[in-house]
């Protein structure tokens, strides 16, 4: 699978301290080898967002992005927490 981090994505994630990161990138590396590992509670959004799906990465911190089956392909555009995304 192919994976692609939007500008927005990125952003957020250069602000994270270094712990995070690791944090995140081991996630993300989950998510490449099984994109439905149970440890990433991957689900699809509702409302506004319903185009989306999210997975967590950290505790309280989600990523969101939408999967291209027929390419498989990820694109990651946004990284927060449940509060910051979900207004």
């Amino acid at each position: 699978m192919r994976v692609v981090f939007k500008k927005s994505f990125v952003k957020k994630l250069d602000k994270c301290s270094e712990k995070i990161k690791i944090q995140i990138f081991g996630r993300l590396k989950i998510f490449r080898e099984n994109p439905n590992d149970l440890l990433l509670s991957r689900h699809r959004l509702s409302g506004k967002l319903a185009r989306y799906e999210s997975i967590n990465l950290s505790g309280d911190l989600r990523a969101i992005f939408v999967f291209y089956a027929e390419d498989d392909l990820a694109v990651f555009y946004l990284l927060g927490t449940h509060s910051e995304l979900y207004k």
